[in-house]
């Protein structure tokens, strides 16, 4: 039997490139690209390792989660909005994107003075991190919420390459950052903190010449539209506050208690856990668009099966990183970040059925039913909390 060798490279540059149009070939795109993105992840998570031990790594996750805290705090429901209304409305998109745009530097730039001007209250809690690399970092959150409104943007005109290519080339940079930190300036943490924000500044402005590139034809004009945007935003702001909390608030517990050097360790734990979760985001990501824009009822079958296929994925990924941890951490980390196994047992069980309340979600999100998901996001936040 011959093989049609040229169909089937044809089928698999479309699904790379985002043009398979179901959930499966999107979901396989997304993870392409995450998995070059995890490449890249794992990588600068190694050198940062290598390069600046555990005390470094530890001053730099602290440092930078403050910035990230703020961009989420300022995305009053912006990035899901982009996927969500853009997916209904491609020719408004560019309307769309210009006022989420511009709703994003005025919520992020009040976010952001206002930490600078309490800024003496808050670093008490923090005194074991350097003050002035806390000050350097802030700026980055406006920047961070633009690139991820940009990518979430991507995803609403289902344009999967530029959506992926935003993580690839922010991770690239950061690559890049830690290289020449660590080999040129003596692991100098001020010009990591300054360096970072660059890299953020460089890919902002690529993106949005991609933008540009892509825009929808029919979509020309270019008005101010904030009321749908609000109203939808507002609905999803209390999950995705919660959601931050509930991924990052044991950071901001250890590092208060913690000196820097063993909040170092335990990000390695988290990093690890984290990456378990790649697919189950994949599959989210690519369901968002698709529920969104859908008005018939197979959506119900098409997040069940994709449920199931995340839990099975997940556990048999959390099997695996749980036998080879110890190893992995030591050849990859070095024994310095040994003590973060325990840890990573604990979160590897979070991760499993964090997995199956990834697509879960978003399907509550897509149907526009967002308090459900603050709701159980809450709960989730107080077990946290507790456990932390």
């Amino acid at each position: 039997m011959k093989i049609n060798w040229l169909g089937i490279f044809s089928r698999l540059k479309a699904s790379f490139l985002g043009r398979g149009r179901t959930v499966a070939t999107d979901s396989l795109s997304i993870f392409s690209f995450d998995l070059i993105g995890l490449a890249f992840g794992l990588a600068n998570s190694i050198l940062l390792a290598r390069f600046f031990g555990p005390q470094g790594r530890g001053i730099i996750s602290m440092v930078v989660l403050v910035p990230t805290i703020l961009y989420s705090f300022s995305d009053v429901g912006l990035s899901q909005s982009a996927t969500f209304l853009v997916s209904r409305n491609k020719d408004q998109a560019k309307s769309f994107l210009f006022s989420i745009l511009l709703l994003s530097a005025v919520f992020s730039g009040i976010l952001v003075l206002g930490a600078f001007l309490s800024f003496d209250y808050w670093h008490k809690w923090y005194q074991n991190y350097p003050a002035e690399l806390f000050l350097l970092a802030l700026p980055s959150a406006c920047f961070m919420l633009s690139l991820m409104i940009s990518r979430y943007y991507f995803l609403g005109l289902q344009e999967i390459f530029f959506f992926g290519m935003i993580n690839i080339s922010q991770a690239l940079g950061n690559l890049i950052v830690i290289l020449v930190t660590g080999l040129a300036l003596n692991n100098n943490l001020h010009w990591y903190i300054v360096m970072f924000l660059g890299n953020l500044l460089l890919n902002q402005a690529l993106v949005l010449i991609f933008v540009s590139q892509r825009m929808p034809g029919s979509a020309k004009k270019t008005a101010l539209i904030l009321k749908p945007i609000l109203k939808y935003g507002i609905r999803m702001y209390p999950a995705n506050i919660m959601f931050i909390l509930r991924v990052r608030i044991d950071q901001f517990i250890l590092g208060y208690y913690l000196e820097p050097g063993l909040l170092g360790i335990y990000t390695i734990a988290v990093f690890m856990s984290e990456n378990l979760l790649r697919f189950p985001a994949s599959v989210q990501e690519s369901l968002f668009p698709k529920i969104s824009s859908s008005a018939g009822e197979d959506k119900y079958q098409i997040v069940a099966r994709a449920v199931k296929m995340t839990f099975l994925l997940a556990v048999l990924l959390s099997l695996v990183v749980t036998a080879a941890g110890y190893p992995l951490i030591w050849i990859l980390f070095g024994k310095k970040f040994l003590p973060a196994y325990p840890a990573l047992v604990v979160l590897l069980l979070v991760s499993v059925f964090d997995s199956v309340w990834k697509i879960v979600s978003i399907f509550f999100v897509a149907t526009e039913r967002p308090g459900l998901v603050s709701f159980f996001s809450f709960i989730s936040v107080l077990a946290n909390v507790f456990f932390s």
